[in-house]
């Protein structure tokens, strides 16, 4: 099964994206814990608050389920991800990447590799712990890197770990009612993203506010979402366009060079654009996205 190729799917939604937190390492004696380096705050570093339940299923806060905590290293300026346990812990780290949409990439390579433990080569350190690389199946390389840990058999338990949390990270992904970006693959080679409002009835599609530009890639549309968050709190980034007088207008939300990022369906009263460009700007910001 290739959950790469599910990512790229209509049904996959938006990833959750969280800021570090404290991890009690009691709950795991046998893991030997690393400091991290502190991570850069930002338009990318944000806990969700998206405990209220809706009808229909109730939206799984973060501190209930695995996710994935996206940032950028001030200093090297590369990008770095970790994958979260439900209770905070580091259970997989990645390399360094150039650009956020390699990281981003490398997320949905972790995604698609974890799922099969063949995929983890589990190796003793001179010092004689114990850690674990994740590796891709097409061509080898590593994709990320475990703890250390005191024995081989806490290794082992680790690997586990970080394969029921992706499963677990996937299926809240591809089931999530909140309001999220959606990553849509309209044909090959042709991604982009949505923003989705909350589900309020359960069957009933949600409201699609706005649709981006099309990609070529499932991780440079989720670099379109990232841009989009980062762009929302400025009102001058949207504006209302009338198509046709009086009858046809669109909201357009536009980067800071004025591209394009994305825009609203057409809509049939300058009230009905200016309700939903009010509607887009205070959602975003609520929006979680890894």
């Amino acid at each position: 099964m290739m959950i790469k190729k599910f990512f790229m799917g209509v049904t996959f939604a938006g990833f959750i994206f969280s800021s570090s937190a404290c991890v009690d390492e009691s709950s795991d004696p046998d893991v030997e814990v690393v400091e991290e380096e502190e991570e850069e705050e930002g338009p990318g570093v944000i806990v969700p608050d998206q405990n209220d339940e809706q009808e229909g299923q109730p939206i799984v806060p973060v501190e209930q389920r695995a996710y994935v905590d996206l940032y950028k290293n001030a200093d090297e300026g590369d990008y770095y991800f970790n994958v979260k346990s439900a209770n905070h812990q580091t259970i997989l780290s990645s390399e360094g990447y150039s650009s956020r949409t390699a990281a981003l990439n490398g997320i949905l390579s972790v995604m698609e590799n974890a799922t099969d433990a063949a995929n983890f080569d589990v190796l003793e350190a001179a010092d004689g712990k114990h850690y674990f690389n994740l590796t891709s199946a097409g061509n080898g390389s590593i994709i990320g890197t475990g703890q250390r840990y005191a024995t081989l058999q806490g290794a082992n338990t680790g690997v586990s770990a970080v394969t029921s949390n992706c499963a677990n990270w996937v299926e809240f992904q591809a089931t999530r009612n909140d309001a999220h970006f959606k990553i849509v693959e309209s044909a090959p080679g042709a991604n982009h993203f949505e923003l989705v409002e909350a589900e309020v009835t359960v069957g009933v599609a949600a409201v699609v506010l706005m649709t981006s530009n099309s990609v070529a890639t499932p991780e440079s549309a989720w670099n379109g979402a990232f841009s989009a968050f980062e762009n929302a709190a400025d009102a001058s980034r949207f504006e209302v366009e009338e198509i046709t007088a009086g009858t046809e207008y669109k909201v357009i939300m536009k980067k800071g060079n004025g591209q394009v990022l994305a825009e609203s369906e057409i809509l049939t009263s300058q009230a009905a654009a200016d309700a939903r460009m009010a509607a887009i700007m205070d959602l975003i910001p609520t929006v979680s996205l890894l």
